[in-house]
């Protein structure tokens, strides 16, 4: 009989969770916009951590003591995406130089291509593929790690770095363009959607899952070029 009613009471539980998924699922792909909290995308839940880079494509660089730099894209983008793939472009010993593409990343057949805060040589590729998880909301600053690279001029190529409170401050007006960035893209398919901000509504977290292959094109021109 205990048994019966654990099995019950598991059954219930995921009954639950599944229309609540589909509930929030119906929610993000009609707007952007949210008013619940628990479906936001806040800027105090973004992960800054003392020792990394950030560059403005939003991909971060950590140096390792061996002299080899980590690279993979930043919290922000994360949580902005939502579950994605990876496809890298590149293999060890291979050559980048800063600003070439390094990777790409990919939700249903919509792609954003990232590039490179550094040159160097490719010294390892992340086999992020086959890491169970890594994909939604992992850390971004510890196993999601895409390329580790031999710099070539780290000196000078990381003076346009950020870190500590110049990177807090960046991170904030992120979020602000990022919140006028889907103002203006929704109100050219539907004017209505501007009410849901100034009803006290916030930006979706994984918003751009949802969202048009246009709305990605847009969001590369406008914080990744």
């Amino acid at each position: 009989m205990v048994v019966l009613l654990l099995v019950a009471f598991i059954t219930i539980c995921l009954m639950v969770d599944l229309i609540l998924i589909r509930r929030k699922k119906a929610i993000l792909q009609k707007s952007p916009f949210v008013k619940r909290a628990s479906y936001s995308l806040r800027e105090e839940n973004l992960h800054l951590p003392k020792g990394v880079h950030f560059d403005s494509s939003h991909t971060w660089t950590f140096l390792e003591p061996s002299g080899i730099a980590k690279i993979g894209m930043d919290d922000f983008l994360h949580r902005t995406l939502g579950k994605i793939s990876y496809s890298k472009l590149l293999k060890n010993g291979d050559h980048v130089s800063k600003g070439d593409p390094l990777f790409s990343v990919e939700s249903n057949g919509k792609t954003l291509s990232l590039i490179s805060p550094i040159s160097g040589k490719i010294h390892q590729v992340n086999d992020l593929e086959n890491t169970p998880g890594n994909h939604f909301y992992a850390n971004p600053y510890d196993s999601d790690w895409v390329y580790e690279v031999e710099p070539e001029d780290w000196l000078t190529e990381s003076l346009s770095f950020m870190n500590g409170g110049e990177a807090l401050t960046w991170m904030k007006c992120e979020f602000a363009r990022l919140r006028d960035f889907f103002m203006v893209e929704e109100k050219k398919a539907d004017p209505s959607q501007a009410l849901i901000l100034q009803d006290g509504g916030m930006i979706a977290r994984n918003v751009l899952q949802y969202r048009s292959a246009d709305i990605w094109s847009a969001f590369q021109e406008e914080f990744l070029s």
